[in-house]
């Protein structure tokens, strides 16, 4: 026997979106020794990245023409406009914000704002709090609006696996909590 949420239900959507990163550029001059052993100039060049913003927004064309249960639930095929900004202190620290506006309800349902380390030798290590609002549409709800302080480390333990967890603690309901793990190959 299987319950609704064994069933993968079908889906007709459009996701689009847009990328922007700004990197610096930065040059110095060093020095190095040819074969014959004569020091000569040369320019060394590194590239950071400083920012990096994402939009994304979907387009649910079953949604767009559904006609059950429309007494209660009017048709709002696009999805929420996701945004998510990365501001990198260095190489190693970084700020990230995440939201969710929905153009329908006209306000943010969702937020995520955390400082991120990340150490490529090592993998990297996020913290953050984020909040889900209280939502009651067709294509999805939640009773009850959410937050939740958030964990997340990754390290790679060989050049082809990628170990991930994450935890998530609800501060308004302390018998909510989340725990994630993966592996990636």
């Amino acid at each position: 026997y299987y319950e609704d949420d064994d069933r993968i239900n079908p889906q007709t959507e459009i996701v689009y979106s847009l990328t922007n990163v700004l990197t610096r550029k930065k040059q110095t001059v060093g020095t190095q020794k040819d074969k014959e052993g004569k020091v000569t100039p040369v320019l060394n060049e590194t590239y950071v990245d400083l920012l990096r913003l994402r939009v994304e927004q979907a387009y649910n064309q079953r949604e767009a023409t559904r006609d059950s249960m429309r007494a209660t639930y009017e048709r709002r095929p696009f999805g929420d406009v996701k945004t998510e900004l990365d501001l990198y202190y260095n190489e190693y620290l970084f700020l990230r914000n995440k939201e969710q506006w929905s153009p329908y309800l006209n306000k943010i349902t969702r937020q995520e704002n955390g400082v991120g380390v990340n150490m490529p030798e090592y993998g990297n290590f996020f913290v953050g709090y984020d909040e889900r609002k209280k939502i009651d549409e067709y294509t999805r709800r939640r009773n009850e609006e959410v937050k939740y302080v958030h964990f997340n480390v990754a390290t790679g333990f060989s050049n082809s696996f990628i170990f991930d967890a994450s935890y998530r603690y609800d501060i308004k309901d302390g018998n909510n909590s989340e725990k994630d793990f993966g592996l990636t190959y």
